[in-house]
């Protein structure tokens, strides 16, 4: 054999052994140890249940009774539960509130109101904290943990400039989230999941944040009067409360705030 026939034979041995490398390498990175999976399937199990529960809910309707049609129907019934049993009564109001945020039900809005109206302005907005932060924080730990990795590298546009801003300023920017609804309640519960914000930021500016909106919320709950809540409207201008009308002003001067964030950003 010739020495230009020696170097080809020799060069085709180098390309079938780098082929073949590759090869071995992609199954490497394929194959799993079953430690692995089962560890794989443990992150998964927290966003796997919260799918699970939405899907009975909307599936039996208990997204139904999350509105202000079904605390009118059940309201007598309601009320004279708590009398009877006022810290259970608590515990289940909290936990429905958990669970309706966590699964990202809507009507997030009326509970608060109903706490105000069931447990006063103060209690119901506290009550209505609780459930709504513990709520977001169990959809923030299920969405890390489920698809933290997949999503990080793949971050939509829709949520680059909450990135960008995030990463200046975490807390500071995550309060003002909650103060300002500049996106959905429901982007806000999850996309920070996704953009390497620590927990004990997430938590508690989610806390901070949220409270001007329950105490709003609650304040008008506290003032619903029975004409209301029974369904017969407002046509009875004067038996409507001063609270409801203070709860209506507060959330004309939350609805400034984003204008007047934006004012003071443009300043600067």
């Amino acid at each position: 054999m010739t020495r230009i026939g020696q170097k080809r034979v020799y060069k085709k041995a180098i390309e079938l052994s780098s082929t073949e490398s590759k090869i071995i390498c992609i199954k490497c990175r394929v194959a799993k140890t079953p430690a692995e999976v089962i560890f794989k399937l443990l992150k998964s199990l927290p966003i796997a249940t919260l799918g699970i529960f939405l899907l009975l809910a909307v599936i039996f309707g208990w997204t139904d009774y999350v509105s202000l049609e079904s605390f009118r129907a059940h309201q007598i019934g309601i009320v004279k539960f708590i009398q009877s049993e006022y810290y259970v009564s608590i515990l289940i109001f909290i936990g429905l509130y958990v669970f309706s945020t966590a699964l990202s039900i809507p009507g997030a809005l009326i509970l608060t109101m109903v706490g105000g109206y069931l447990f006063g302005a103060l209690l119901g907005a506290l009550f209505s904290l609780i459930g709504a932060t513990l709520g977001a924080s169990i959809l923030f730990i299920a969405a890390r943990s489920a698809f933290g990795e997949l999503f990080k590298p793949k971050i939509g546009s829709s949520i680059e400039r909450m990135r960008n801003e995030l990463t200046k300023n975490a807390f500071f920017y995550l309060l003002f989230l909650r103060l300002a609804p500049v996106f959905p309640f429901f982007v806000v519960n999850i996309a920070p999941a996704f953009l390497n914000i620590s927990f004990f930021n997430y938590f508690f500016a989610s806390f901070l944040g949220m409270i001007p909106g329950a105490a709003v919320y609650a304040l008008m709950g506290s003032g619903l009067n029975k004409t209301v809540v029974a369904g017969e409207g407002f046509d009875d201008i004067p038996n409507i409360s001063f609270e409801f009308f203070a709860g209506l002003v507060g959330l004309a001067i939350l609805s400034l705030i984003p204008i007047l964030i934006r004012r003071w950003k443009n300043k600067d």
